[in-house]
């Protein structure tokens, strides 16, 4: 019988056999596999949601003492002797109920300064909240309280402690935001919060005895947790975050998700029953076997036929694909002769390399075109458009960095340069003949100094230098003399022989200052001191200039 049977249809029964065959085997191997997956992806997004809401609480609480302590760092400490403007400082600012359902002001021995809203009947600080207050008064940072029922109107709440420093840094009193933990502004939202059809959320506290912040029950809130509670929530509370399958005080099997606040020493759990949670797996591996045995029926003869009838000349075609990946000359067309659809691909294959070619070339030109607009504008950014030197801008952080190497012990000197009799030129020959003045006083005060060191043209015929890596007075008063004979030196300008002088005012870091304000208010004192002595001559700063307080004051704002 099976000589009868034509070699065609062996062939045939054979690939089907070993197809099926290979099928079953692999849909067996991918269904464990994928069981496996699942489950740690189950448990992944399980994880991922539970981290998700405990950054959400993070953030809540975050954001609450945040308020606090940007109120409190400017609160103005001098009120707190009239306790009604305390309580309209308070009144004026209509979103801090918002973000707190009670804000109060203690001084350090617990007494109530002022309270909003008003309240007469307030009680006396208990001693879970004075406990806070000592450790506000020994760390003088944010404190958030244990969660606790509020006696005033039996929701718990948690309170955050914020201290209120006077001028001298010392306690004043503190500022107490106290939220309720079943506002849906907080944690309201989060209790009622499911996690597929029947999971949900509970936050614990990392106490001794976990006590229950959230749970979907309320008469559980701050409760403590019940000792035939899943064994894994203990690990939990000890520091384990992540995923465990564990049975529930109930007895049912449980998917457990952990993850621990980082503002409080609280532990947020997602709970979703296995069944319920692992229901996606099952459907998974029913519709494996499904599309499997689909595939056996229906699929395989015709995989086999059209593979070996269609796949020879694509074959062909991905041979010639790899052999251009594997050179690196460069992009070769590949071979587009067929009238088929393979030739087609090949075709297009080609046509998207060429256009692909062309895109990378226009693109390597934009790029090019955009680092040279760019340097373009970063240098236009920070200098002198007229002289080519650094303006403020440039000329500021240049200071910065040598009061940086100033700390290393690298000392440096600052020149403040002032053009006498500029306006005369400027007014008698006109704009023009002054702006090619100025260039022309630029190049020479570029001559007069090194490569390291830094001038600037602050605004009009006022300029700056940096003498780099130098304390000596000599060094200084040689720049100086040089740069007065240099600057007063004849300019031809427009046919026009023009004569100026410069005066220049010296400070050196750091015995003269090391912050920026002061030493160029300081070398634009001892410029002012040159001019008086008769302008075209340098002066160092001396401590009786210090006199002229109004000058410092203006150079500090010129800056």
């Amino acid at each position: 019988m099976w000589r009868l049977i034509s070699l065609k249809w062996k062939v045939v029964f054979g690939v089907i056999a070993v197809t099926v065959t290979t099928l079953t085997i692999v849909s067996v191997i991918q269904m464990h596999f994928m069981r496996q997956d699942l489950t740690r992806i189950l448990s992944e997004q399980h994880f991922a949601t539970a981290s998700r809401m405990a950054k959400d609480i993070d953030i809540r609480i975050e954001t609450s003492r945040d308020v606090l302590v940007r109120l409190a760092n400017g609160f103005p400490a001098k009120q707190l002797q009239k306790p009604e403007e305390t309580r309209g400082y308070f009144r004026s600012r209509p979103a801090l109920l918002a973000s707190f359902d009670e804000v109060l002001v203690l001084t350090p021995n617990g007494d109530v300064v002022a309270d909003l809203p008003d309240a007469v009947d307030r009680p006396a600080p208990s001693p879970p909240v004075r406990a806070d207050l000592e450790k506000v008064k020994t760390t003088l940072k944010a404190v958030i309280s244990e969660p606790a029922v509020n006696p005033r109107h039996g929701e718990p709440t948690l309170q955050i402690l914020v201290p209120i420093l006077d001028k001298e840094r010392h306690l004043a009193a503190v500022l107490i935001g106290v939220l309720r933990l079943q506002n849906r502004n907080l944690l309201g939202d989060l209790a009622s919060s499911r996690i597929g059809k029947s999971g949900f959320i509970v936050v614990l506290t990392k106490e001794q005895t976990p006590r229950y912040v959230i749970h979907p029950d309320r008469k559980m809130i701050l409760q403590p947790r019940p000792a035939n509670a899943a064994a894994s929530t203990l690990s939990a509370v000890q520091g384990f975050e992540g995923s465990a399958e564990d049975v529930a005080s109930s007895g049912t099997p449980t998917l457990y998700s952990y993850k621990s606040l980082k503002t409080v020493a609280w532990l947020l759990v997602a709970v979703a029953p296995l069944e319920e949670a692992f229901a996606p797996i099952k459907d998974a591996e029913r519709r494996l076997w499904l599309i499997a045995l689909l595939v056996c029926l229906l699929v395989v003869p015709l995989v086999w036929l059209l593979a070996w009838l269609m796949l020879s000349p694509l074959s062909a075609l991905r041979d010639e694909i790899e052999k251009l990946r594997g050179k690196n000359s460069g992009y070769r067309p590949v071979a587009a002769d067929r009238g088929d659809e393979i030739g087609d691909l090949a075709r297009t294959f080609n046509s998207l390399m060429q256009e692909r070619a062309t895109a990378e070339a226009e693109l390597r030109q934009l790029t090019a075109e955009l680092q040279r607009n760019s340097e373009k504008i970063t240098y236009m950014a920070r200098h002198d458009t007229l002289t080519g030197l650094a303006n403020r801008t440039l000329f500021k952080d240049r200071m910065e960095e040598a009061l940086v190497r100033l700390r290393r012990g690298v000392p440096f000197v600052v020149l403040c340069l002032d053009l006498d009799q500029f306006k005369v030129v400027n007014d008698s020959l006109g704009h023009g003949a002054g702006d090619q003045l100025l260039r022309q006083v630029a190049e020479r005060i570029n001559a007069c100094v090194r490569e390291v060191d830094t001038v600037a043209r602050l605004g009009g015929d006022e300029f700056a230098i940096i003498l780099a890596d130098t304390s000596s007075r000599e060094r200084a008063q040689q720049i100086s003399t040089r740069l007065v004979e240099t600057i007063s030196k004849s300019y031809d300008i427009d046919a026009h022989t023009v004569i100026i002088g410069i005066s220049v005012g010296i400070a050196i870091a750091p015995g003269d200052g090391s912050s920026a304000e002061l030493l160029l208010a300081r070398a634009d004192l001892a410029l002012y001191a040159a001019k008086a002595a008769g302008r075209g001559t340098h002066r160092f700063f001396e401590t009786a200039l210090d006199a002229d307080v109004g000058r410092v004051v203006n150079c500090l704002s010129s800056i």
